[in-house]
């Protein structure tokens, strides 16, 4: 797949660091290094946040399970108070 060219704005201090950090045949492919990095550790952590949210949907309806027996009490309890409810 062939490269494109693209224009960004990088802040002055940030481009001088990085223009004397690394060599003038090297930039675009240390750039595309960087974003290759962090896109794939951004798809891991989507991936990760996702696990976790199906994870902690099987322990929320365990604790309902439990606590569903106190909750029917509980009703139960205050049907006998209040016939009206």
């Amino acid at each position: 797949m062939g490269s494109r060219k693209r224009t960004y704005v990088l802040p002055p201090d940030l481009l001088e660091s990085f223009e004397k950090e690394v060599e003038p045949g090297r930039r675009s492919a240390v750039i595309a290094e960087l974003l290759s990095r962090w896109l794939e550790e951004r798809r891991q952590l989507r991936a990760q946040v996702i696990e976790g949210c199906h994870e902690m949907a099987k322990v929320m309806l365990e604790i309902e399970g439990e606590l569903r027996p106190l909750d029917e009490e509980i009703d139960r309890a205050l049907d006998e108070i209040s016939p009206t409810r």
